[in-house]
């Protein structure tokens, strides 16, 4: 099994160390992992050095303000992924122009873009339909490869419906998975491993999800609807290793 997305609260080494134990204990191979507080270079670098020392733990840098200073091209020219989180950078998607010229420069890079489709937001909402607003960014973009992040939350089928026939478009289900776990959602979630299999990847979001209880339900869910093996190693392993190694 890989993970899609495993965050990190601490950037010490003792802290990293002991995560990595949780997936070698749940015989988790792989995880794309991300770091909450890396708002500079300086924490980035702290962070991805000591994440190397893992090979269970996959660094993917999340964009800040002060990346823009410099090419993207040159600045992740040695990472395979780059995690994009409007609510982070704090620049609201009603700013089309500015993610406009984003992913036009994202374009000229080969990077893996993973988005967070959460738009929710403490102050007020968002006032703008994110995903039509995907369907204008995400299109023009040929060699790049997005993921996006949970899947759109109770909205996966629309997301899956918009981006089926576009190849280069990945639904992570992380947090979505979990957190609607004993609802009604859970029936979309199963259409989607079932029929979308190839393009589905599934991951915890922990620590927001404890590991135990995303173990036992994707075991849960790989009983009860009976999911053949040939798919559910596409959705736990092969379709994320196929990105990490492409």
């Amino acid at each position: 099994m890989f993970d899609s997305c495993y965050h990190f609260k601490d950037n010490s080494l003792n802290a990293i160390k002991i995560q990595s134990k949780l997936l070698d204990k749940y015989k988790v191979k792989k995880s794309l992992c991300m770091y909450d507080y890396e708002i500079n270079n300086q924490e980035r670098e702290i962070f991805s050095k000591n994440i190397s020392k893992f090979k269970n733990l996959i660094h993917v840098p999340v964009l800040n303000r002060s990346d823009f200073k410099t090419s993207l091209k040159k600045k992740f020219k040695d990472y395979k992924f780059i995690k994009l989180n409007p609510r982070i950078l704090n620049i609201r998607i009603e700013n089309i122009k500015f993610y406009e010229k984003l992913f036009q420069k994202l374009s000229q890079t080969n990077l893996i873009i993973l988005w967070c489709t959460f738009d929710s937001y403490e102050n007020f909402p968002c006032k703008i339909d994110q995903l039509s607003f995907l369907s204008k960014i995400v299109t023009p973009l040929k060699k790049n490869k997005i993921i996006l992040m949970h899947g759109g939350g109770t909205n996966i089928l629309k997301y899956y419906e918009k981006f089926r026939f576009c190849e280069n478009v990945y639904l992570d289900l992380s947090y979505t998975f979990d957190h609607f776990f004993n609802t009604n959602l859970i029936n979309d979630v199963v259409f989607l491993l079932k029929k979308f299999d190839r393009r589905i990847i599934l991951g915890s979001d922990y620590p927001t999800i404890n590991y135990k209880v995303h173990i036992n339900n994707i075991n849960k869910i790989i009983k009860k609807y009976k999911i053949p093996k040939s798919k559910n190693n596409n959705f736990l392993f092969k379709n994320l290793n196929s990105l990490i190694y492409d």
